[in-house]
């Protein structure tokens, strides 16, 4: 994203959008919401929905609205008949937190074929042992 400035809502989903300036994040994100800004004349002609925008978040802020729990990860079929086959790595895996297995799920669900979903399992394994995100060192 190029010349491109986002200004970011973390708590977007709870804020209306009468403008429809809202952008979401990511397929992966539920919550997030930005406005993207690509010009100078973006920000003169958005400036008093920002200011809207941002009055309602801090009331959301104010309120203590909360954005509910994540749905139940459903994990896709290789990883989830790896993880009954290996009990040592089902235990690994249960013991991440929920945004690592999200990421892991992610990861070796994007592949199209089966195989490559294995491999993905097979190459990711020993860090999910070694209690490590995804992106971990």
């Amino acid at each position: 994203m190029r010349n491109c400035l986002a200004l970011m809502f973390f708590k977007g989903a709870l804020l209306a959008d009468p403008d429809g300036v809202f952008v979401d994040h990511g397929p992966n994100s539920r919550s997030a919401r930005r406005i993207e800004f690509t010009s100078v004349d973006d920000v003169t002609r958005l400036a008093d929905t920002v200011r809207a925008y941002i009055d309602d978040a801090v009331s959301v802020e104010e309120l203590g609205l909360k954005v509910g729990p994540h749905p139940a990860l459903v994990l896709v079929e290789e990883l989830q008949n790896r993880l009954e086959q290996d009990p040592a790595l089902k235990a690994a895996f249960e013991a991440l937190t929920p945004g690592r297995q999200r990421e892991y799920n992610v990861h070796v669900s994007g592949a199209k074929q089966a195989k490559t979903r294995e491999a993905r399992i097979d190459r990711y394994a020993p860090k999910i042992l070694a209690g490590k995100g995804l992106r971990d060192r």
